[in-house]
């Protein structure tokens, strides 16, 4: 998407009544940054994406000449909660291609051999439960 259509999108929010009741945070509920979510009313939600809008379209401005090599995210404001465990302070532009990742099957013989050895197992059981039941069963009659 070109920087003008992304303007276009930025110009169609009306930040000041937006901003009238505006909430948003990040929290984290668990121990890891995977246990994370955001508490945000709508207005909140559609003012972090037109600041995300705007870094998307300012993200070209860094150059390897620049200064400053990221782009200042509002945080201090009053629509996002001042608790909020994670702030976004700024973006840093990346420009290398994103790392895809492989998984690798490390299947070893031994691990093939586990559920075919298990199911073995449980039949020699089963067989010498039916012989050992027909044996008693024997003793009987």
């Amino acid at each position: 998407m070109d920087d003008q259509k992304i303007q276009e999108l930025i110009n169609q929010f009306d930040t000041e009544k937006l901003k009238e009741n505006a909430y948003f945070g990040i929290f984290q509920y668990g121990g890891g940054n995977d246990e994370s979510y955001i508490k945000a009313n709508k207005e909140g939600l559609l003012l972090y994406s037109m600041y995300m809008l705007i870094a998307s379209k300012n993200i070209n401005t860094i150059t390897d000449i620049s200064k400053d090599k990221t782009i200042p995210f509002e945080r201090f404001v009053d629509w996002i909660d001042k608790d909020s465990s994670t702030i976004i302070g700024y973006v840093e532009k990346y420009e290398a291609n994103p790392k895809k990742v492989i998984e690798r099957n490390d299947s070893n013989v031994f691990q093939k051999l586990i559920p075919i050895g298990c199911f073995l197992l449980f039949i020699i059981f089963g067989v010498c439960f039916f012989v050992g039941l027909g044996e008693i069963i024997s003793w009987f009659s």
